[in-house]
C-alpha cells in the first residue's frame, strides 16, 4: 500500500503549547537583557515561569513519559524565576513565585530528588503568610432596661405639654446665653506716700552725712588753730604757717557750706518722712514747691 506523499502534522498537547510560549518568553528575556532593559527581562521571564508552571499543571500524572517532563518543566521554572530574580525584582514577581512555590510545596512528590532545582530556588521566596483567623464576634450587650408592663402606659411619641408655674426669669431674661462674669484681677495695693517716704529717707540719709563732714571739719580746723598758735605764728611767724593758715581756712569754708547743706537735707528729709507718714493715715495732705523772691522751701498743706 503506497505512502501518502504528505502526512498530517503531529498535534501539540496543551502542555507542549505551554511549554513553547515558556521558551519563547523566555528567549525575549535573553534578548531585553542583552539591550540593557532589565525590568522588562524580568517581566518576559516570569511569563516564561508562568507558562511552564501551566505545562506542568496540564501533564498527566503516573505516565513514564509525562514523569520525565515534569522534572524538565520543574526545572526550567527554576530557571525562569532565577533569571528574573537576577535582572529585576518587581511585586508582581515576588507574588508570582512566592504563590507558586506555596502551591508546590503542597503538591505529592515535591520533595523528590528531581525537583531539587527548584526547592532550592524556592528558598529565594518567601511563602505567604496565611489570614489572620477571623475575630470572634462580641456578645451582645443583654438589656438592663426592664420590659414595660401591661399596666404602664407605653410611649407614643407624642409631645406633653405640663402646665405650671414660669419662672419670671426666663420670660423676661435676654434672648440667648448669658455669658458667666469674668473674673477680676485683684490690683496691686499701692502704699500712698511711698515716693515721699524714699525721697525723705534719702534726703535725710544725704543731710546727716553732710552734718557729719561738717563735724570733722570743724574738729581739723581745731587742731590746725591749735597748732598755729602753738607754733607761735601770730608773733614769730615760722615759714610753715602759711600752710597751716591755708588748710584751716579750707576747712573752716568745707564746714560752714556741709553745716548749710546739711542743714537743709537733714530739714527737707524729715518734712517728707513727716508728710509720708501723715498721707498714709489722711490722703488729704498735699506737698507743693514755694518759690517766692524772698523764700524758696516747700509748703505742706493738709490736716495734721
Amino acid at each position: 500500500m503506497p505512502r501518502a506523499a504528505n502526512a498530517a502534522p503531529a498535534r501539540l498537547t496543551a502542555a507542549e503549547v505551554r511549554a513553547a510560549e515558556g521558551n519563547q518568553a523566555f528567549g525575549e528575556g535573553v534578548a531585553l537583557v542583552e539591550k540593557g532593559d532589565k525590568e522588562a527581562a524580568s517581566q518576559r521571564y516570569r511569563a516564561a515561569a508562568e507558562a511552564y508552571a501551566a505545562a506542568l499543571a496540564a501533564l498527566k500524572r503516573g505516565a513514564a513519559d509525562d514523569s520525565l517532563r515534569r522534572t524538565r518543566y520543574a526545572a526550567r521554572i527554576a530557571r525562569a524565576y532565577a533569571a528574573a530574580r537576577e535582572a529585576f525584582v518587581s511585586p508582581a514577581l515576588r507574588q508570582s513565585a512566592s504563590e507558586w512555590c506555596a502551591r508546590w510545596a503542597a503538591e505529592p512528590g515535591a520533595s523528590d530528588e528531581a525537583f531539587a532545582a527548584l526547592r532550592i530556588e524556592c528558598t529565594h521566596w518567601p511563602m505567604p503568610e496565611p489570614p489572620p483567623p477571623p475575630a470572634p464576634a462580641p456578645p451582645e450587650p443583654e438589656s438592663s432596661a426592664p420590659e414595660p408592663s401591661q399596666s404602664e402606659p407605653k410611649p407614643t411619641g407624642e409631645t406633653i405639654i405640663v402646665a405650671g408655674p414660669v419662672d419670671d426669669e426666663e420670660t423676661t431674661g435676654a434672648a440667648g446665653p448669658v455669658d458667666p462674669p469674668k473674673p477680676t484681677v485683684p490690683r496691686r495695693a499701692t502704699h500712698p506716700g511711698r515716693g515721699l517716704a524714699i525721697g525723705g529717707g534719702v534726703a535725710l540719709g544725704l543731710g546727716v552725712s553732710s552734718l557729719v563732714v561738717a563735724l570733722a571739719g570743724a574738729v581739723r580746723q581745731g587742731e590746725l588753730q591749735r597748732g598755729y598758735l602753738r607754733d607761735q605764728c601770730e608773733t614769730v611767724n615760722p615759714p610753715h604757717c602759711g600752710e597751716i593758715y591755708e588748710r584751716a581756712m579750707m576747712f573752716r569754708r568745707l564746714s560752714t557750706a556741709m553745716v548749710a547743706v546739711g542743714s537743709v537735707l537733714t530739714l527737707v528729709g524729715a518734712t517728707l518722712v513727716a508728710v509720708a507718714v501723715r498721707k498714709r493715715r489722711n490722703d488729704n495732705v498735699a506737698l507743693a514747691p514755694s518759690l517766692r523772691p524772698d523764700l524758696l522751701g516747700l509748703a505742706v498743706s493738709g490736716r495734721f
